[in-house]
């Protein structure tokens, strides 16, 4: 079946998320559909000019940008499903992601391993070049790059430069801005393996290269504006050839999509090297730092019940509705690192952490955790642990409404 580009009232209204649509008072559903489809059709036909799109948020420190009304994201939606049919785009999947890259990093043959990350990746992007792009590609209709230049004004006139962070359209503009860089490094000859996550870089090359020759060749093939980040984020490891012999094994160690890695050098030429998998250290930190910003609320407010359920919401798994996709998907300490080595010390030492709060009376003295805790909330408390919620999967349930609240404390974390 060909697929239609237009944007009719029909093809608009297919794009309303199942959570919109129960709002609607039940006997008025398709009357609103209706309504809301036509306004939406109405400001593609003036490719929304005069027409207050985007809303200027922060996330994270960083400016972000949301879409005002529904039947402006009903058009945007359109648009990113005509992007990724003119592109052919298929979103990187970071699970399949980390399982190809174990598999590589296994085999017992050098390799070089190179860990890149790309500075301010969307702010960077140049406006012109990507709109190239999107102006050479004779299956993107008219109306779809109207639309884009038209809500890449209204971002610019918001302060913004590069590509707007946080919209459903985001992450495939960046992909399409990239597709030149991804193609040269994956047809290079001494590249095993090539993968982006959005700014997240990740090569295994044969270890035949130059590394001083190579990496200026990589910054060479990005695009226009596009420059490495030259900080802690990059990472170089050169693995040799195992050899049977009687020295100790090597340990390499480096991060990549919230996972660290470390390789055994095991020293055998018929034996596949060991790896072992954590939580990279910055997500360690960042789930302590929620730990305490849970008890931090919970000396202000001593509201034990909301304490319990954000420890829960940070050590067991759950479902969660993805407004992107329109389903429902999992999350959680399993869900979010299902990679994660046996016996796996960074979720011990989660436990570790969260015993220390609750039983030492050291700790954060100023807020005087243990004391404010009787026996039995304590020992609810402890029966809380990363590890077994990790090995059983755990499932707890918590609504929509319910995840907003208990996230109100760990704003900017």
């Amino acid at each position: 079946m060909v697929y239609d580009h237009s944007y009719s009232k029909d093809n608009l209204s297919k794009y309303f998320l199942n959570s919109e649509i129960a709002k609607f008072p039940a006997a008025q559903r398709n009357q609103q559909r209706e309504t809301i489809s036509n306004k939406a059709y109405q400001d593609v036909q003036r490719h929304l000019r005069n027409v207050n799109l985007l809303r200027k948020v922060t996330i994270n420190n960083k400016s972000a940008y949301t879409i005002n009304l529904l039947e402006h994201n009903l058009i945007v939606r359109k648009l990113h499903q005509n992007l990724r049919k003119s592109f052919y785009y298929s979103a990187p999947n970071r699970h399949t992601i980390i399982k190809n890259l174990l598999s590589l990093l296994r085999e017992a043959t050098p390799y070089n391993v190179y860990r890149l990350d790309i500075q301010s990746f969307f702010e960077s992007v140049d406006k012109n070049t990507l709109f190239e792009h999107l102006d050479n590609n004779y299956f993107l209709c008219a109306y779809s790059k109207k639309i884009l230049k038209e809500l890449f004004k209204q971002f610019e006139s918001l302060g913004g430069s590069g590509i707007p962070r946080g919209l459903s359209i985001s992450n495939i503009l960046s992909d399409i801005y990239m597709q030149s860089f991804d193609q040269a490094i994956s047809k290079n000859n001494v590249v095993f393996y090539y993968r982006r996550y959005v700014d997240d870089i990740i090569i295994i090359t044969s270890g035949k290269e130059d590394k001083d020759s190579f990496l200026p060749h990589l910054s060479s093939e990005l695009p226009k504006g596009l420059i490495f980040n030259s900080d802690d984020k990059f990472q170089f490891i050169s693995i040799s050839k195992n050899i049977n012999n009687n020295s100790l094994p090597l340990n390499y160690r480096f991060d990549y999509l919230g996972y660290s890695f470390s390789i055994e050098n095991n020293h055998s030429k018929d034996k596949n090297r060991a790896i072992k998998i954590d939580i990279a250290d910055n997500k360690i930190k960042k789930i302590k730092t929620k730990i305490i910003r849970a008890f931090i609320a919970f000396s202000k407010d001593q509201n034990f019940e909301i304490l319990t359920e954000r420890l829960l919401f940070l050590s067991t798994n759950f479902s969660i509705y993805d407004r992107n996709k329109g389903r429902k998907k999992l999350s959680g300490i399993y869900y979010n690192y299902p990679e994660l080595s046996e016996n796996n010390e960074s979720l011990l030492e989660l436990d570790e952490y969260l015993r220390t709060l609750i039983l030492s009376k050291a700790t954060f003295k100023h807020l005087n955790i243990s004391s404010k805790l009787s026996k039995n909330q304590k020992r609810k408390l402890l029966s809380l642990s990363f590890f077994k919620s990790h090995t059983n999967r755990s499932f707890n349930y918590f609504s929509g409404q319910r995840i907003k609240v208990l996230k109100e404390c760990w704003k900017n974390v």
